[in-house]
């Protein structure tokens, strides 16, 4: 009897054990906003907010904050092994809490397109994203706490703040 009630112990506290995060390296980080979010990824349907998967009760539109609760959108190659739609991962370089809502069709499986913020900031928004730290070597932790350091200062509201809101060291 002593056993048997150990090892029922044992399998309930596997059953309802949290999923133990990962870590993996970003091949390339980039950014996307309304000027350049397109339905091909080129050119067709560009200027809008719109993204391939329903997240968070969104509406098939990009945002977020960064916090938990708000995760900032971010775009990957479809059908990729590395990421699944509405997932919800942490970027350190960023502290923020990123979501998989959309498609990169010039991304790689290891490659996060991240969305820069919401309204049409036009050339001004595209020097932002192009002029903004990106690269590669960047990690991403898969099923994270809920309670991690999380900064949801904007990206981009008008202006560009990106570069203020990046932790090299992470």
């Amino acid at each position: 009897m002593k056993y048997s009630l150990i090892a029922l112990v044992a399998a309930a506290t596997a059953v309802t054990a949290a999923p133990a995060s990962t870590t993996v390296t970003v091949s390339q980080q980039t950014w996307f906003g309304w000027p350049d979010n397109c339905e091909d990824g080129y050119t067709q349907g560009c200027g809008n907010n719109d993204v391939a998967y329903n997240c968070n009760g969104r509406n098939y539109k990009a945002g977020g904050d960064g916090s938990h609760s708000n995760p900032l959108t971010y775009a990957t190659k479809k059908g990729g092994s590395l990421h699944t739609p509405c997932e919800i991962t942490y970027f350190p370089y960023l502290r923020k809490y990123l979501i998989m809502s959309d498609i990169c069709t010039g991304c790689d499986d290891k490659q996060i397109d991240i969305w820069i913020g919401d309204g049409d900031g036009g050339q001004a928004e595209l020097n932002c994203e192009n002029d903004s730290p990106s690269g590669n070597g960047h990690k991403l932790t898969r099923q994270p706490s809920s309670s991690l350091a999380t900064n949801t200062n904007a990206l981009w509201n008008g202006g560009c703040h990106v570069s203020s809101n990046v932790y090299s060291n992470a």
